[in-house]
């Protein structure tokens, strides 16, 4: 079985490889099959740019963009 966690993202550029480590660390301590997948809701900033860096570092993170922002609704 495999966890997988869903995360919005909206100009989070600087937060995700933080959150990534420690995503890693808690999911490696507790020996759990994991994917995490980011919706970036078309950010500003570089949040897309680091999800692909994150990725291209680590099989389990995939990205996805929406064509447009969509807000909190």
């Amino acid at each position: 079985m495999r966890l997988s966690l869903l995360t919005p993202a909206f100009n989070e550029a600087a937060n995700l490889p933080a959150l990534h480590a420690r995503i890693v660390a808690t999911m490696d301590q507790l020996g759990i099959d994991w994917e995490w997948v980011i919706v970036d809701d078309h950010s500003r900033d570089d949040t897309f740019r680091v999800i692909e860096g994150l990725a291209g570092q680590d099989a389990r993170v995939r990205g996805v963009r929406l064509a447009r922002n969509s807000g909190s609704h």
